[in-house]
């Protein structure tokens, strides 16, 4: 059982920009599975930009998806305990969580990826290769975090959620936009 951490912030620039998030609180949990996530590197970042110069008629967006932890289901559920005072009584009462409470907290299980927890990026980071396969997007194989598509003249680099995208046609960056939708 961990901790929950509560993070508070505020991006201008975000169209919600009053910001609060609750983490796990990882460090405390034990995972022995695999986290490495292949991302692209700066130098492959770099070229994919070089790329876009070099190419006639070639255009560059990025994309970011919002939340994509949140959307990915854990193999073996973690638990977390959240103190009942730091919970809003409206919440309490509306969840009838009184009657959950054991020494002071009130014990929650996650079951879906979650922001702190040492798992969570590479189930995510999978899950988001899985789906895109299906649309055609498959990765390259030799350069980690470069994507192509099998038949559309579209690439794009990925780091956790976001991608740096190359393009010559406005319907292969709407195909790419609709493919993440689909699941995010």
């Amino acid at each position: 059982v961990t901790y929950p951490r509560f993070t508070v912030d505020i991006r201008p620039e975000k169209s919600e920009p009053y910001r609060t998030r609750i983490t796990a609180g990882g460090n405390l949990l034990d995972y022995d599975g695999n986290v490495t996530t292949h991302t692209a590197n700066m130098e492959t970042i770099k070229c994919h930009w070089n790329s876009v110069l070099s190419t006639k008629g070639a255009k560059y967006c990025t994309g970011d998806i919002s939340n994509m932890y949140l959307c990915s289901w854990l193999k073996e559920a973690e638990y977390v305990r959240f103190h009942i005072d730091t919970i809003p009584p409206r919440i309490v009462e509306h969840y009838k969580l009184q009657g959950l409470v054991h020494n002071g907290y009130v014990y929650a299980k996650i079951k879906r990826a979650w922001y702190g927890l040492k798992q969570s990026g590479k189930i995510a980071h999978d899950d988001l290769v899985e789906h895109l396969s299906k649309y055609g997007y498959e990765r390259t194989p030799r350069t980690e975090g470069l994507f192509k598509h099998k038949t559309r003249d579209i690439t794009f680099t990925l780091v956790v959620d976001d991608f740096g995208i190359k393009y010559i046609k406005e319907a292969d960056v709407d195909h790419l936009i609709t493919a993440v939708r689909a699941k995010y």
